[in-house]
Formats: C-alpha cells, sequence, structure tokens
C-alpha cells in the first residue's frame, strides 16, 4: 500500500466553510512541522537518539478516528534532519493541515517500510545483524492537533524487548573471541497492528543468534516480548565447550516485557564449565537482579528444536508451524468437531441437547487453557481409524477424557479447513 492522501481541504466557497463562517486563511492547509523523541513508556523519560537519515512512516487521520483507508495520510516517509525534528523525504509529499483547520491525529512508526498492507507492520527479529531496522517504534500521542498549532510532537515507545550480555571469563585475562550466542524456541515473527499498536502472537518460531562483539564481551538481542520462558535456554559456545542457561530456571525473571532491556552479566568458568549470571532490569524499570551459577554441559549439546516429546509443540506454536512432520503437540482436550468445520465445534464430551448429531469418534478439539470455550483457540486433531488410537481417544466412548492433557505425535498440516494435526502415531495421556 503506497496510496497516500496528503491533504483533503473542504471547500465550499473560496473563503467560506461549509457552515458558512469565514476561514481562518492564516492557518489553513499550514504545513506539519514534526518532531520526534525517543521516550520510556515506564518512567516517562525522553531516552535514546536519532541518527541521521532514521526514517519514519506517519499517518494523519481526523481527529479520535480509527486508522483506515480514509487516512488523510498515508504511510509518507518522513527522514531525520536533526535534533528532534523530521523532514518530508520528498517535499511534494510534505503532509499539510486539513484546509477547514479541523483537529486531527497522527500515527508513526519505525523503521520505515515502503509497503505496509492492511495497517499491518510484519516484525521478524530472525536476523540481528542490522538491530536498528529491527528495532520497532511506535507513536500515537500526538492528538486534536491542527493547522494553528502546527507542531506534531510525537513520541515514541519501544515496542520489543532488548536483551544484553556483559560476559568475561572468570579470568578476565582469558581470551574468549569468537563466543557465539544464541536463544533458542524464542518467537522470531509477529504482526504488529498500526491501528491500535498491539503485537500480534508470533507467527514463526526458531532461534536467535545474537549480536557479539569480535572479542566476546558484549552481546545484544531485540527479541519478541513473551510471557513464557520455559523451553528457552541461552546456550553460549566457544573453543568446543558449551554453556547453557535455562531462561526459566531465573528466580525473579520470568518474562520478557515490551519497551524493557534486561542486562544479564555473564561470568564463564573454563576450568569447569559453569557460567554465572546476573540479571538485571535496567534503564526504563528497576527489576531485581540475580545470581546464577550453573553446572557444567557434559556430552552433545542437548536438542532444543521444538517439537521433541520433551519439548513439544504448544496449541499456539503448532497453529504457526505447518508441514511438519512426527512431532509431539501437548494440549487439553476441550471437545470435538461436529461436522468438518471447526465452526461445528462442541465444548463439551456429550451432545448438546436439541442436536441430533452424533459425538465425533474421528476428532478432537486441543487448546492451551484446559476451559478453553472459544473456537479461535482450538486446535484440530484427526483420530485415525486404527482401533489403538479411535478406541482410546474419542469422546464418545470416553467422555471423561474430555479437559484431560495429552502428548500427541503427529504431522501438522491442513485439517477442519485449517492447520492441525494428522496422521498419529503416538499419544500419551498426562495426568497431572
Amino acid at each position: 500500500m503506497r496510496t497516500k492522501h496528503l491533504f483533503l481541504p473542504l471547500i465550499c466557497g473560496l473563503l467560506l466553510s461549509c457552515e458558512g463562517n469565514p476561514l481562518d486563511t492564516s492557518a489553513a492547509s499550514r504545513t506539519v512541522q514534526v518532531n520526534a523523541v525517543k521516550e520510556s513508556t515506564q518512567t516517562r523519560v525522553t531516552t535514546g537518539t536519532w541518527s541521521q537519515n532514521d526514517a519514519i512512516g506517519l499517518f494523519m487521520i481526523r481527529s479520535g478516528d480509527a486508522l483506515n483507508e480514509t487516512a488523510l495520510a498515508q504511510n509518507v516517509k518522513y527522514i531525520h534532519s536533526g535534533g528532534i525534528s523530521f523532514s518530508p523525504y520528498n517535499e511534494n509529499e510534505r503532509i499539510l493541515f486539513p484546509f477547514d483547520v479541523s483537529d486531527v491525529d497522527f500515527i508513526g512508526y519505525y523503521p520505515f517500510t515502503e509497503t505496509i498492507d492492511g495497517f499491518i507492520f510484519p516484525v521478524d527479529v530472525s536476523d540481528q545483524s542490522n538491530q536498528a531496522a529491527i528495532n520497532l517504534l511506535y507513536s500515537n500521542n500526538a492528538t486534536g492537533l491542527n493547522a494553528r498549532i502546527p507542531h506534531a510532537n510525537l513520541s515514541f515507545h519501544h515496542q520489543l524487548t532488548k536483551i544484553e550480555l556483559n560476559i568475561r571469563s572468570e579470568n578476565n585475562a582469558t581470551d574468549i573471541s569468537g563466543l557465539t550466542v544464541r536463544l533458542t524456541n524464542t518467537g522470531t515473527r509477529a504482526d504488529f497492528s498500526l491501528v491500535d499498536g498491539t503485537l500480534s502472537s508470533p507467527t514463526a518460531y526458531g532461534d536467535i543468534v545474537f549480536k557479539t562483539a569480535a572479542n566476546g564481551r558484549f552481546s545484544e538481542a531485540i527479541v519478541l516480548p513473551t510471557t513464557d520462558l520455559s523451553g528457552k535456554h541461552l546456550v553460549f559456545e566457544i573453543g568446543g565447550i558449551t554453556y547453557l542457561f535455562p531462561l526459566s530456571s531465573a528466580l525473579n525473571i520470568h518474562s520478557f516485557n515490551k519497551s524493557t532491556r534486561y542486562i544479564y552479566n555473564v561470568t564463564l568458568n573454563p576450568r569447569s564449565a559453569s557460567v554465572t549470571v546476573e540479571s538485571s532490569i535496567e534503564d526504563w524499570i528497576n527489576g531485581p537482579t540475580e545470581d546464577i551459577t550453573l553446572d557444567p554441559n557434559e556430552g552433545d549439546v542437548p536438542d532444543f528444536s521444538k517439537g521433541t516429546r520433551s519439548n513439544p509443540f504448544t496449541v499456539e506454536e503448532a497453529r504457526v508451524s505447518a508441514d511438519r512432520t512426527g512431532v509431539w503437540v501437548i494440549g487439553y482436550i476441550v471437545g470435538y468437531y461436529a461436522t468438518t468445520g471447526r465452526s461445528s465445534f462442541v465444548n463439551s464430551a456429550f451432545v448438546p441437547e436439541g442436536e441430533s448429531f452424533l459425538v465425533s469418534q474421528s476428532n478432537l478439539a486441543l487448546a492451551f487453557d484446559v476451559n478453553e470455550s472459544d473456537v479461535a483457540n482450538t486446535f484440530p486433531v484427526q483420530i485415525p481409524t486404527a482401533v489403538a488410537f479411535r478406541r482410546p481417544l474419542n469422546l464418545r466412548e470416553n467422555p471423561e477424557n474430555f479437559r484431560r492433557k495429552i502428548l500427541l505425535r503427529g504431522d501438522i498440516g491442513t485439517f477442519m479447513n485449517g492447520i492441525g494435526l494428522r496422521e498419529l502415531t503416538e499419544f500419551e495421556f498426562i495426568d497431572e
């Protein structure tokens, strides 16, 4: 989407408004003066600086309207021109206030991209080599403005999470150049709505390789916020030695929140291959610190890939992992589908009163939450005709399976007009 409506002057007469009142011609169609700062959402303190040629995308909408195709200005590129000022990249696309001096609101984002489909900014943090290109910022604070006061002062807020690692060897003289760091099993892609400033659940998962200094003493990454650190590890590798830090073992830090920078002070012990980790939440949030000593990793590095029996896909992860075969998925049985479409979801082990169909023997509805009742959050599972699967799994014969937790192994692919689990080869109930 590259359509740009730079201004829509409403002219009912040369000098009269549509109501017949004289227009303020001194302010009509005045150029918007764009100022932008990076601001912390937590402390309300302006932080960070802009670099030369940093580019933001701007939308102008009528005050109080939601961002949509009727926006007065759409995805106009403005570039940093010094201090906190931004100027149009193309002078012919300079944004002007409405001719009738009506109020408008502004929405801005960084970094600028030419294509914004459906007002969705595609977030991809899989490549950390150029962090400025993935450091998503958003602003929707400049509201109720008009041509009489032409300054649009936008405050941009970080929408992702920053992780910084200060790394040293127990013996400071030890050379740790060539060290590599990666974060396993984390979200790598998501969709950000410019309409309301919300970030979707991850649409892809994988490992993220940190950007690490040549001397190995500093490493950083920008990652998607998450409330669940289970199954995620920091993996340090140097000289054939591997150091592992399971993030879920932290005593005080249990999530990565947006707009927040997390700092870990990491000590590598070359004699015992142990890791001492001190972590704190700094800059925007004053948080706890941690001192963690890890036992050395022995033998081969564990398989951290998702979909294994020990590290199964959640329903949410499975939904964005199509075409994976022979993988494990975990969830709760929350019902079944009465027909071949997901809209026929029944949140029960029985037939609702007044219905004439039978409880399905050929499918199950899986969910992350044991009490899930929204079909949008369910994941269909096809039950094979083989007696070894159908007889113990279907809810018609086994209503007691309703709301039981289960591990299933199969192929993730097209099922029930969407994505589901097919070709089951193994299953295991998990009694809690």
